[in-house]
């Protein structure tokens, strides 16, 4: 198809401008999605060919079905559901990675009429006889909203005690009514397997959203605003790059380049995939000229420069998603929303706030979106800001990949690439750098358990090897390690450097690659190795200097700790600086 399209242009503009393209369109060279390609081929290190958008569109045509399932058809439940909205990147067309059908959730979905499970797990089995399954799935994540009542309890225990019974309840009448195997969690969440997916399901009551929103109102408060983004601002966010997309369809392959770079950048983590749809969607709004880009590779382009000319520390970027792109334009809300930041700015050193409350005000990558609306216009879905130092060190990244993706499209306008394998290196110079590790005081290296030439398969704790004679007890959805990811590939290094973030943040900042997940690079804080003065409080992880009274950071005993949180997962530790 693609070739076909070549020829056809070439024809057209050698018929019209012959002048500049030869007679025949010889002088016409096509840029053929030259970085997408490669892109792909680096993510799909198993070389499988998967069309994301198509993969995509077949779970979210899932998810219709499981929502008229759950608000038409589920009978005997004591209140019903009103709506079920979407959250996962999967289901909006810009997570890296396409979402996947998997076997044991495939089979789990049987129904008695189509010949039940036990023939299901059969066709299985033979099916995938003398293959390696992973056993790993990333749930697709759904929020379930609850009709109204007023009979719902306004104490935040109450209410999540009488959802936890609706999940219960919905749990067994989804096995009753529709054979549908479902596994609930401690966490208020329930796994439904439905079409070969694993969906989420997460139930939001109208008192929590109503009490988010009236709290967040009259203070800035860390807790009201968690509860705002996760229950109102995502949703909307999700359908504002839902709409992009049909608007642009070259947006999410956009997203998808930026996410790519930012992780083969080992930013992994540090720039978050809302920031990222909303960088980019900058630019199809605002474009820099009259057209928006009209390639994934332009608008890949166009946000590495956004991202590395915009001045942050300054100013705030707004993004309107609303249908009509108007909301934002009002100078009122406009003026709203710079008033908030410079407040912000002002006052983000004020002792009066926990540090949590500090960090999430002193937002370094502010970026405010219509989405935001339901949250006061303050930054909720891109709340997730990397660090001062971390983010300049990212706009230093985009700027010289920037000038990198200009030079190479400028040789390959003119013809000066001689041969692939030239094309090859200029591409991974684009995208690949790991010049940050070089910057880093410690290397943790990754368990070879975790890494394999095949990701398809997972890690080899997460692997079944299926056979005909496989039993039932193995080959069901218990065996399934169901791990939440934001890019869908290594959940269980991601939830490693979640912990490792958690335990050592005061002390480090962790870089990671979240495409290869080989290495984790450690930074340690000039407040953590510097001396201080002796104190009971302040002696965690601290050394006292030989005949004086200062101390210093015990190195030894912290990577000892690292070691140990990694439980296995980390098999050494190397000190580069």
């Amino acid at each position: 198809n693609t070739v076909i399209v070549e020829q056809v242009v070439k024809f057209i503009l050698g018929r019209h401008i012959s002048a500049l393209c030869g007679q025949t369109g010889e002088l016409v060279r096509v840029v053929n999605n030259q970085v997408e390609r490669h892109t792909q081929s680096a993510m799909y290190p198993d070389g499988s060919k998967v069309d994301n958008d198509v993969a995509s569109r077949k779970a979210v045509e899932a998810l219709d079905q499981l929502r008229s399932l759950l608000t038409s058809q589920l009978k005997k439940l004591p209140l019903g559901y009103e709506n079920l909205m979407a959250v996962a990147p999967e289901l909006r067309y810009t997570s890296l990675f396409a979402p996947a059908v998997h076997p044991l959730a495939q089979v789990a979905s049987s129904k008695s009429s189509e010949g039940g499970v036990s023939k299901a797990l059969k066709q299985m089995l033979k099916q995938h006889a003398g293959q390696t399954l992973t056993l790993l799935a990333s749930p697709l994540k759904v929020l379930v909203q609850i009709e109204s009542s007023g009979k719902w309890p306004l104490e935040a225990e109450a209410i999540k005690k009488s959802k936890l019974a609706l999940l219960l309840k919905t749990k067994a009448e989804l096995k009753a009514q529709f054979e549908i195997s479902s596994v609930i969690h401690e966490d208020g969440t329930l796994d439904v397997c439905y079409e070969g997916y694993v969906f989420r399901l997460q139930l939001v009551a109208t008192p929590e959203i109503e009490a988010a929103q009236l709290g967040h109102a009259y203070s800035i408060d860390s807790t009201s605003r968690t509860v705002a983004c996760a229950t109102v601002v995502a949703p909307l966010h999700h359908l504002g790059v839902r709409a992009l997309r049909s608007q642009y369809p070259s947006y999410t392959g956009a997203v998808r380049l930026l996410t790519a770079w930012a992780a083969q950048h080992y930013y992994s983590g540090h720039l978050c995939l809302e920031h990222i749809e909303l960088i980019v969607a900058y630019e199809y709004l605002h474009p820099y000229t009259a057209q928006p880009p009209a390639s994934p590779l332009a608008g890949f382009y166009r946000a590495l420069l956004r991202l590395s000319q915009h001045n942050w520390d300054v100013t705030p970027l707004i993004v309107d998603l609303s249908a009509e792109g108007k909301e934002l334009q009002n100078p009122a809300i406009q003026a709203e929303i710079v008033n908030k930041f410079n407040a912000l700015r002002n006052n983000s050193t004020e002792s009066t706030l926990d540090p949590q409350s500090r960090r999430l005000l002193n937002t370094p990558l502010y970026i405010v979106s219509s989405a935001d609306r339901a949250n006061h216009y303050y930054p909720s879905v891109s709340n997730k800001s990397p660090e001062r130092v971390v983010l300049g060190m990212i706009v230093r990244s985009a700027e010289a990949s920037a000038a990198r993706l200009l030079a190479y499209m400028q040789k390959y306008d003119h013809q000066q690439l001689q041969s692939s394998e030239e094309e090859t290196a200029a591409l991974t110079e684009i995208m690949h750098d790991s010049t940050i590790l070089s910057k880093c005081n410690l290397l943790l290296k990754c368990n070879k358990a975790l890494l394999n030439k095949n990701v398809a398969e997972g890690p080899s704790f997460a692997r079944l090897s299926v056979f005909a004679n496989t039993p039932a007890s193995e080959a069901n959805i218990g065996a399934l390690v169901v791990r939440e990811s934001t890019c869908g590939v290594h959940p269980i290094q991601e939830g490693l450097v979640h912990q490792l973030n958690e335990k050592f943040g005061d002390l480090a900042v962790f870089f990671w690659n979240a495409l290869s997940a080989r290495e984790i690079g450690v930074l340690w804080r000039p407040t953590a190795t510097a001396t201080a003065s002796f104190g009971v409080l302040s002696c965690l992880n601290r050394l006292v200097e030989e005949g004086a009274v200062s101390t210093m950071l015990n190195k030894p005993s912290v990577i000892a700790q690292m070691l140990d949180v990694g439980d296995g997962l980390i098999v050494g530790a190397e000190e580069l600086v």
